[in-house]
């Protein structure tokens, strides 16, 4: 099971940890450093409403230019628009929190 992990303002990038960390935000500098870490580790983006986007591979997931919008793709085809403000937490598997 993935750990589940808050990334919130005022905490140091780099790194990962399991558990509930920073504060109630999520901001976009923190999943754009999920997508450039390499090797590329999948995630997940949990939303306010309790949904939740699996990003299998960085191709999966646009951010705006503007970073008012979220575009995440799903294997068949279809794609969802987030708002950022409604991202609650990112969750990264265990084994990739160890690893990275």
């Amino acid at each position: 099971m993935p750990a589940k992990i808050e990334f919130g303002y005022g905490v140091a990038k780099g790194g990962f940890s399991s558990g509930w960390i920073g504060s109630e935000l999520v901001r976009i500098g923190e999943i754009r450093d999920l997508l450039r870490k390499q090797p590329f580790h999948p995630f997940a983006i949990h939303s306010a409403d309790g949904r939740e986007f699996p990003i299998e591979h960085v191709d999966f997931l646009l951010i705006s230019r503007s970073e008012r919008s979220i575009v995440v793709a799903d294997l068949r085809g279809g794609y969802e628009i987030i708002d950022p403000m409604m991202v609650r937490s990112l969750s990264v598997s265990e084994t990739a929190a160890e690893a990275g």
